[in-house]
């Protein structure tokens, strides 16, 4: 007992007071009471967070399973399992930590001053019995015999009194083997307690105290009083390890929970690992990680630099089962994307220099200043968010450079004026230029020297300039073909074609005329100090007008009209020789000479054209066949309704109508107007016979197929055999499957491009009808007719005509009103 006091197990300090205690002083039991941790000798106290116990190795150190607070052994969260307690060791309940050492085996916990109170209680509980000493067995009383009684000493006198007491022994311990264990048995059943041990979940073994302490009997345990320990196993938990307190006539049930063993909880983080984890608040560790973490719902918690803090929820099962968190961490950037005119500027992110424009960039999630910065430039900034995984293009910023005023004047006004090469405005005028830098100036006017000139200005400053520019000259020679042609410049005349101008170095407009020559006009800028040469070849109006391809007109009602070009006067012939079969005697023969261009409709006028003048003309039928479908050539139509309609398609088309109404019936407008009108006779004729050919020696043919007497197969729409049931002469050896007429342009078009001159209908001409003009022997010139009479003149054969008379080009017919085989195509003159 003396060496005890000498060297206690365990000394503790806490605020100035230092307190020993011996091994049977302990467990002492650490809880919390009122904020502060109280250490008391009360080993069975229900709100226990955790025990100090002495064992033969030392004291050691426990967590109690159903702690309330964080209990850590060397700042690591610890288990269930007791652990030894060394030098330099530390152990934490709540906020309260001591530093442990260890002195000639006495161990000392000494309470950290910076953390959390401490109060020191080691009376023992109020209603702990003090053990009662079993009571000994009486040694039994054995009678010394008397001497007197004795028998007489045999012959080995010396030796009877050792045998006596060997037997007196043997007595004694035959005695006491018989009645020892009936003495001790009767204690224990005098002072035994039957101990329940209730364990949730059943474990595989259990075990209280040690034999011949607690013995047990079915379900309970037989124990004497005093302090057992109560131990049980179980795959996948906690060994259970528990000291218990019985008293003297108690019958106690003990109660206890064992706890999952923690669970083995794999963590991994994409796209970076070494993520800091933390479980419940407390950091594991970091990615990749596997991490013992007791039962029970566990928040996690992942941090990695630059990426957004991630948490997840789960139900660790414990028991060493093995679960997995995999985590793809998301950025806590955004991209900023920024550009500046000029390039180059550095660019500062709430102050701090991030590059040079033009500049990609990824800062954290925020709110941001962005500065431009660029020599000779006034610094800009703009505000923006970033929001994390948001790429941010700011508006290119364009800088507006350090800027000065400068006012130009100049002789002559309008100068242009150049700054470093690019446009800067007209002089006079008054300018804001960059400053702190060269500047250099150009002034251009054409037809005057430039000059130039180099400045800086400083910032706000102004400075003014007067520029007088020197007038500049060019040479230009000037030769014409033909020679006599007049010579134009600027619209003044010259005073002939060929001439050495000294003109200035600005452009100007140079003319060449000369009458039936097309007229050449040329822009032209002399160069100073270098000739330029102008040698002009005039070309003919016909040489001209020859190489232009033929020209197509369309009119308002959608009609196709194609040139007959005539450059040159041509002269025709009319009529027909006495000696030509089918002849008629209003064919004399007589010339007419051809001066003007004129356009021809490829077509004559269908039904569906006309109908847009007149909805309610009816072209009628013939012997069953109908002769007003759209595509057919509008017949059963007068002169003067024909005349009617061309002056309304003028109108449409903004020209002078070819026709007057006079008397209530029409006649052509003597001069012939620029309007649509019918073909004269002699355009008629020209176009028919001669194909619209002007070159001299083409000779005119007979029939619209050419000159054999039957017609080609497919040539146009005549009488033929189709027709034997409603005309009474046909062709006998022709077909055209058209027994009236037939769709415009059906058949194939002339030399010329014109369709149905012979055939399908016969068709009005401009000229009223005479035989007068062909007595005379005088050659006419674009002759339009007599100037007035009855009848108009007809040309051209029709679907009715199988007869030689009527198939041939020369054949005239006239008329007063319409019929059903007679139609009209669209004419006018090419020049206005």
């Amino acid at each position: 007992m003396q060496g005890e006091d000498l060297n206690p197990a365990l000394r503790i300090d806490s605020s100035g007071t230092s307190h020993d205690l011996h091994a049977g002083d302990l467990p002492l039991v650490l809880s919390l009471a009122g904020g502060k941790l109280v250490l008391a000798s009360d080993p069975a106290q229900a709100d226990a967070e955790a025990w100090l116990e002495a064992e033969g190795d030392g004291i050691h150190f426990r967590a109690a399973p159903e702690a309330t607070v964080p209990i850590k052994y060397n700042n690591a969260p610890t288990g269930a399992d007791s652990v030894l307690l060394k030098e330099g060791d530390s152990v934490q309940v709540a906020d309260v930590i001591f530093r442990v050492s260890v002195t000639e085996g006495t161990t000392l916990l000494r309470h950290d001053a910076h953390s959390g109170e401490t109060t020191l209680q080691f009376s023992k509980p109020k209603d702990a019995e003090v053990p009662v000493a079993p009571v000994q067995p009486a040694k039994p009383v054995v009678a010394e015999p008397n001497p007197a009684d004795q028998p007489a000493p045999d012959v080995s006198p010396q030796i009877r009194p050792i045998e006596q007491k060997q037997a007196n022994w043997t007595m004694r311990l035959i005695l006491m083997a018989v009645f020892l264990p009936l003495i001790v048995g009767l204690v224990f059943v005098l002072i035994v307690a039957s101990v329940e041990v209730e364990i949730n979940p059943a474990p595989d073994e259990v075990a209280v105290g040690r034999f011949p302490f607690a013995i047990k009997m079915g379900e309970r345990f037989m124990a004497i009083p005093g302090t057992h320990r109560v131990q049980a196993e179980k795959a996948g938990y906690h060994d259970l390890n528990e000291r218990v307190a019985v008293g003297y006539g108690d019958d106690p049930t003990f109660t206890f929970t064992m706890n999952k063993l923690p669970g083995q909880i794999v963590l991994r983080t994409e796209p970076v690992e070494g993520a800091e984890v933390y479980v419940d608040g407390e950091l594991v560790g970091t990615t990749p990680l596997t991490a013992e973490v007791e039962a029970g719902s566990r928040q996690f918690r992942f941090l990695a630099e630059r990426y957004l803090p991630h948490e997840e929820l789960l139900e660790v099962e414990g028991m060493g089962i093995e679960q997995s968190i995999d985590v793809v961490l998301k950025p806590g950037w955004g991209t900023l994307q920024v550009t500046s005119v000029p390039e180059g500027a550095e660019v500062r992110l709430n102050g701090d220099s991030a590059g040079a424009t033009p500049l990609e960039i990824l800062p954290m999630a925020g709110n941001y200043t962005v500065s431009f910065h660029l020599d000779e430039y006034q610094e800009a900034s703009r505000e923006v968010e970033i929001q994390p995984g948001e790429v941010v293009s700011l508006e290119t910023v364009v800088l507006v450079p350090l800027e000065g005023r400068l006012t130009i004047q100049a002789d002559p006004e309008g100068t242009n004026i150049m700054l470093n090469g690019e446009f800067l405005g007209t002089a006079p005028g008054e300018f804001v230029v960059p400053a702190m830098k060269a500047l250099e100036l150009q002034f251009l006017k054409g037809g005057y020297k430039p000059q130039e000139q180099v400045i800086e200005l400083e910032p706000d400053a102004t400075e003014s300039i007067r520029i007088k520019l020197e007038p500049e000259f060019g040479t230009v020679f000037v030769t014409s073909n033909p020679a006599d042609a007049e010579l134009y410049v600027d619209g003044v005349q010259q005073s002939s074609a060929s001439k050495r101008l000294r003109l200035s170095t600005l452009p100007h407009v140079i003319e060449i005329k000369k009458d039936g020559y097309e007229t050449r006009t040329l822009e032209v800028t002399p160069n100073p100090g270098v000739a330029k040469k102008l040698d002009i070849q005039l070309e003919t109006l016909r040489e001209v007008r020859s190489k232009q391809p033929v020209a197509e007109i369309k009119t308002g009602g959608g009609q196709v009209l194609r040139e007959i070009r005539i450059l040159d006067p041509i002269t025709i012939d009319m009529g027909a020789s006495r000696r030509e079969a089918g002849r008629q005697s209003n064919e004399l023969q007589y010339q007419v000479t051809l001066t003007r261009s004129f356009f021809i409709s490829t077509h004559e006028v269908t039904n569906a054209e006309f109908a847009r003048f007149n909805p309610e003309h009816d072209s009628g039928s013939f012997s069953g066949h109908r002769l007003d479908r759209p595509d057919q050539p509008v017949v059963s139509v007068s002169w003067d309704a024909a005349a009617r309609y061309l002056n309304w398609l003028s109108e449409q088309d903004g020209l002078q109508p070819a026709y007057v109404e006079t008397g209530g019936a029409m006649a052509p407008v003597v001069p012939v107007t620029n309007g649509y009108r019918m073909p004269t006779e002699a355009e008629w004729a020209f176009v028919a016979r001669y194909g619209g050919d002007a070159r001299p020696g083409v000779q005119p043919i007979k029939y619209p197929w050419g000159n054999e007497r039957t017609p080609p197969a497919e040539s146009g729409n005549y009488a033929g055999t189709e027709s034997v049931n409603g005309i009474p002469l046909v062709i006998q050896s022709y077909k055209d499957d058209f027994p009236a007429s037939a769709p415009v342009g059906e058949f194939a078009p002339n030399g010329a491009g014109i369709a149905d001159l012979g055939g399908n209908v016969s068709e009005w001409c401009h000229d009223y009808y005479d035989l007068r003009l062909m007595m005379d022997n005088t050659v006419l010139v674009d002759p339009t007719g007599p100037s007035s009479g009855r009848f108009h003149v007809i040309r051209g054969s029709s679907w009715r005509h199988g007869g030689i008379k009527e198939l041939r080009l020369t054949y005239r017919d006239y008329a007063e009103e319409g019929r059903n085989d007679l139609g009209f195509r669209i004419v006018r003159y090419a020049d206005e």
